[in-house]
């Protein structure tokens, strides 16, 4: 028996709603929601669920669109996340994976992150330079925070 190999161009390649595993509908359902939608607001904001197991340690999923540029940007949310580290750090190292090293130029999580925690109150990654822009923080003790930039 032969084995077919699949040349790598024909592979697809993931984007950071495979690694959430969001579907793709729900966005663009909240989407035309916010386009059709009229606002005195500064931001207006559409909320849908998915499971928690789908979405790693996330609970929430919101698309918003700042009404004064037209932007649009998923928010995935975690409120009151007190010992997530090793989920965090597999968060970073994905994204690492995903996208390589972030616009300092740091790479997975290492001990400085820990570090930057334990003197400061958050640290956070972001790739700007990305189809998809995005910026992950966690606020010591409080929230982890991923925003992924539509356009």
């Amino acid at each position: 028996m032969k084995a077919i190999l699949t040349p790598t161009f024909m592979i697809p390649n993931k984007t950071i709603f495979d690694l959430f595993n969001i579907q793709p509908e729900n966005i663009d359902r909240a989407v035309k929601v916010l386009d059709n939608q009229y606002s005195d607001q500064e931001v207006s904001t559409v909320l849908f669920r998915q499971t928690k197991a789908s979405m790693l340690i996330f609970d929430k999923v919101e698309v918003e669109k700042l009404n004064e540029n037209n932007k649009k940007r998923v928010l995935l949310k975690r409120k009151d996340s007190k010992s997530v580290l090793y989920e965090l750090k597999n968060i970073f190292d994905k994204l690492y994976e995903l996208y390589g090293i972030d616009d300092l130029s740091r790479k997975k999580f290492a001990l400085n992150d820990l570090l930057d925690l334990h003197h400061g109150e958050e640290i956070s990654r972001h790739w700007e330079n990305v189809i998809y822009p995005v910026r992950i923080t966690f606020t010591k003790g409080r929230t982890i925070e991923l925003i992924i930039h539509l356009n």
